[in-house]
């Protein structure tokens, strides 16, 4: 017969089984990189955060490049479609994808900034080759600072 003590330990071991797979990033989750184009003098920075889970072994990792005002979204394996939701609004897709790569830009890519900027939470989804597919929850608590200093650092 079934004790309790094994009933709790197989209902939080399901609990840590799915966690290991759908990762919650925390506040110190957003940084910016910023650097100076050789050529052109031009600053540029970008505001990245990046999501790994255990298992399955998959990282996303989501940039908004400031300067050119669109995001790019990074995942392994390779996405073939890479989708971002902030809090109940609809998802938003990053379509252009090639390689390693997708990407959002124009008004997609201002309507997802807006949207990050005020929400709570970021859910990455992305297709891969076969059947490889993930999900990643990511706070975003600190966006918002992140993008200002962003901004701040680019005299804007």
């Amino acid at each position: 017969m079934w004790g309790i003590h094994a009933i709790v330990m197989i209902a939080v071991a399901s609990v840590v089984l799915v966690q290991s797979s759908y990762r919650v990033a925390g506040q110190d989750f957003w940084r910016v990189e910023c650097h100076s184009d050789r050529d052109s003098q031009q600053r540029n920075c970008e505001v990245i955060g990046e999501s790994q889970s255990a298992n399955p072994d998959q990282a996303v990792t989501l940039i908004y490049d400031v300067g050119k005002e669109r995001f790019l979204g990074f995942s392994h394996p390779s996405p073939a479609r890479v989708g971002a939701r902030v809090d109940s609004h609809e998802p938003i897709e990053l379509y252009l994808c090639t390689g390693k790569v997708c990407l959002a830009r124009g008004a997609d890519a201002r309507r997802l900034l807006q949207q990050m900027r005020t929400g709570a939470s970021l859910v990455i989804d992305f297709n891969g080759p076969g059947l490889s597919a993930g999900v990643h929850e990511m706070s975003l608590g600190g966006f918002e600072d992140t993008y200002q200093q962003a901004l701040a650092h680019l005299g804007r």
